[in-house]
């Protein structure tokens, strides 16, 4: 617990389900990085951190991670610029983001269970926001009529395919629903400042990227992890009861190298190889 309190900035693949109570004294705290450590809740005080700059918390797909969050937490935030929150896919509610009035990116991905996300009408500093893996979610914030240039990411939403942005009742996200949202409706429809940054990036708005949030939560099999036996990025065949697939033996996000059959991995790992970038190729 000690070197937890005397350096508190980044946590990775360390146990953490509950904050110590000593956590308290960092009343100066700037930042903080919980990567992998199966954090499930945070507790009510955590919103006395009023001189955050950076939160950053991530969850490994194999374990709970959150389920919630106190409805004040970000009440007196002002000082953040930089939320990330990602694969919580048991997290069901956000808490109220009016305070964050200097938040300037914001990053919320593979988050599932997420119907609704909170209002973000009031932040005027937005610069990036990205909302990827949030299948449940039908509707994306509007966004201030004051926000200056800001990116706006959405990828795997039911809104990209619900009518909210697209109406496309063929997409796996929204094949249980036949029908889309009814436009006349006005909380079925995106305000004039959020609609024309759809408008601006389309490229970058509901694309298909060739990710699937499901594949993220296929953990490795022995035989998996024996058919790469360490040996990064090399080729691997894995048998999915019917074939034999190709695959790439990849350790996805930081955990043991075993054979997977993500085509996204695969194709980026290929535009490394003709940029000459990352690990060189033998």
């Amino acid at each position: 617990i000690e070197d937890i309190i005397t350096a508190p900035r980044e946590r990775v693949n360390r146990q953490l389900p509950v904050w110590p109570a000593e956590l308290q004294r960092c009343s100066d705290l700037r930042s903080m990085t919980l990567l992998y450590t199966n954090i499930n809740e945070i507790p009510e005080w955590a919103a006395t951190f009023h001189n955050l700059e950076m939160l950053s918390i991530e969850g490994r797909s194999v374990d709970n991670n959150l389920v919630t969050l106190p409805e004040t937490l970000f009440d007196g935030m002002y000082r953040l610029t930089y939320l990330h929150l990602a694969v919580h896919q048991n997290l069901v509610q956000l808490p109220r983001m009016d305070g964050l009035t200097n938040l300037k990116l914001l990053t919320l991905a593979i988050v599932m269970s997420l119907e609704q996300l909170p209002r973000l009408d009031k932040l005027t500093k937005l610069q990036l926001v990205q909302v990827v893996g949030a299948t449940s979610t039908q509707r994306i914030p509007t966004l201030s009529p004051h926000v200056g240039s800001v990116n706006l990411i959405v990828v795997e939403s039911q809104a990209c395919c619900n009518g909210y942005i697209v109406c496309s009742p063929s997409s796996h996200l929204c094949s249980a629903h036949p029908s889309c949202l009814d436009k006349t409706l006005p909380e079925n429809r995106p305000n004039e400042v959020t609609q024309r940054i759809f408008d601006l990036m389309t490229v970058k708005t509901c694309t298909t990227s060739g990710f699937k949030t499901a594949d993220f939560f296929v953990s490795p099999t022995k035989e998996d992890v024996d058919n790469c036996d360490g040996v990064l990025y090399a080729q691997c065949r894995k048998f999915n009861g019917t074939a034999n697939i190709p695959g790439m033996c990849y350790n996805e996000r930081l955990q043991v190298v075993s054979c997977q059959t993500i085509s996204l991995y695969m194709a980026a790992r290929r535009q490394e190889i003709q940029l000459g970038a990352g690990i060189p190729c033998d």
